[in-house]
């Protein structure tokens, strides 16, 4: 089978919008392209150079959004999308607010088309969002809400170690509040 890549031009629109980005590089036409894509990316976002993490993770986005466009009832699309996003804005501060909105917005339709995708993957990054974001007026962010994603995640991917550990966190966050023996229990999961 042949690969067909469309070539794209570099254009960064200047408005810092999520929604301004456009690719800077190639984006295949087929939706496990663009899914494999999305998730080399993200690998490559996550370490290195901060102008490289950004040129990674807007090809990410690039490649994600334009698998969810083209395949909307998908979960990987969603999926990809948020965390590219989450990982454009850890490397450029700037898209911070925007980008808890947009993740949110991509993982809660993740989660109703399947909530079980990557390990729980879709509940665990809504979840450890929520714990980490600034709350409200600065932004959304909710420990609650995220620690109810984090159980429910643990709940559907029990010997997944990511799951464990976000949920480790957020009770260890919420453990003023929280039994300290629910933190004492996620933390000897992995022991």
């Amino acid at each position: 089978m042949k690969r067909v890549l469309l070539l794209l031009p570099v254009l960064l629109i200047s408005c810092k919008s999520i929604h301004s980005i456009r690719t800077t590089g190639t984006i295949p036409l087929d939706f496990k392209g663009r899914i494999a894509l999305a998730k080399m990316q993200a690998h490559d976002a996550e370490q290195g150079p901060a102008a490289s993490r950004i040129t990674a993770a807007k090809l990410g986005i690039a490649a994600a959004n334009a698998a969810r466009t083209d395949n909307p009832d998908r979960v990987e699309g969603h999926y990809w999308y948020a965390i590219n996003v989450g990982l454009l804005a850890d490397a450029d501060r700037l898209y911070g607010v925007k980008a808890v909105e947009e993740m949110q917005t991509s993982l809660q339709r993740a989660i109703e088309i399947d909530e079980k995708y990557d390990e729980a993957g879709p509940l665990r990054v809504m979840g450890i969002l929520l714990v980490r974001a600034p709350g409200p007026p600065v932004s959304s962010g909710s420990p609650r809400k995220g620690l109810r994603f984090l159980q429910r995640a643990v709940a559907l991917a029990p010997d997944y170690p990511e799951n464990q550990l976000y949920l480790a966190e957020a009770l260890d966050r919420k453990s003023t509040r929280l039994n300290s023996s629910h933190l004492v229990i996620s933390y000897a999961v992995f022991c």
